[in-house]
């Protein structure tokens, strides 16, 4: 029997990322093996894998993550023993870049765009799902 065993990382930093849901099915019949999450060593292990091919899918990224939307190919050939060095089945890291957010908002007057207005209340709002959470409050300065 073969074993899988997949690493989720950052891309920049290398750390490990655990919160990651990864589906892994079946190549050919399209069946789920197995749906899990990374644990805090950034880590899922997918066990008693036939030899053959797969499809890795991550479902969901950690928090501040972007998620990887397409099907990783995956070919189980490795076989895995329990306490055999020699035999440590297929591994597979997978990274992950984080999330930029930044804004820069200007107020500017409507008939003369280059005319800055300092003292504009803007309300900074975040989108989950169909709610939107204030996440700022801010006031625009003379630049």
């Amino acid at each position: 029997n073969g074993r899988l065993k997949v690493t989720k990382t950052d891309a920049t930093t290398g750390d490990v990322l655990n919160g990651a849901t990864f589906t892994l099915k079946d190549a050919d019949s399209g069946t789920i093996i197995k749906t899990a999450t990374t644990d805090e060593h950034g880590v899922i292990t997918f066990d008693r894998l036939l030899f053959g091919d797969y499809l890795l899918i991550e479902e969901e990224a950690p928090d501040g993550y972007l998620i990887i939307n397409q099907e990783t190919f995956i070919t189980i050939d490795q076989p895995f023993e329990k306490d055999d060095e020699a035999k440590v089945g297929n591994e597979k890291t997978v990274t992950n870049q984080k999330i930029i957010r930044a804004v820069q908002l200007e107020k500017v007057a409507s008939e003369d765009f280059e005319l800055k207005l300092p003292g504009a209340n803007i309300e900074l709002q975040r989108n989950s799902g169909d709610n939107w959470n204030t996440i700022g409050l801010l006031v625009t300065d003379d630049k």
